[in-house]
């Protein structure tokens, strides 16, 4: 229960925000009482970790099925150049520039995770 969880918990005001950002995770159920559930998905989740032998929680794929799977791939797939990934790359990093100092850029926006994260730091 959250008696429990504060026995490991040092800050003592901080336990209510740490609950909190669990649930916020969907790590822990939300209630109102002092019992602190894992959700459904995260406990499964949880479970097959621990029950799996593979050293990753996902399905490694062989040599095999990654040409397979690249097969599957849209065939007109063109790789882009060194150019176009430079350009892209210095428009991207401008708009962030552009963002930092006020300035706003008409051509490109930074992208919103973007932004968010900058707002948050």
């Amino acid at each position: 229960g959250k008696a429990s969880v504060a026995q490991w918990i040092v800050n003592k005001e901080k336990i209510k925000n740490m609950i909190d950002e669990l649930q916020r995770w969907a790590i822990v159920q939300p209630n109102t009482n002092e019992a602190l559930s894992l959700t459904a998905q995260f406990f499964k989740g949880v479970q097959t970790a621990i029950q799996s032998l593979d050293s990753s929680p996902w399905t490694s794929l062989s040599p095999y099925a990654v040409k397979e799977l690249a097969k599957s791939v849209n065939a007109k797939y063109i790789p882009v150049s060194t150019g176009d990934l430079e350009r892209h790359t210095q428009t991207q990093w401008d708009s962030v520039l552009h963002f930092l100092v006020g300035t706003p850029s008409l051509e490109v926006e930074p992208p919103p995770a973007v932004v968010h994260f900058l707002l948050q730091t």
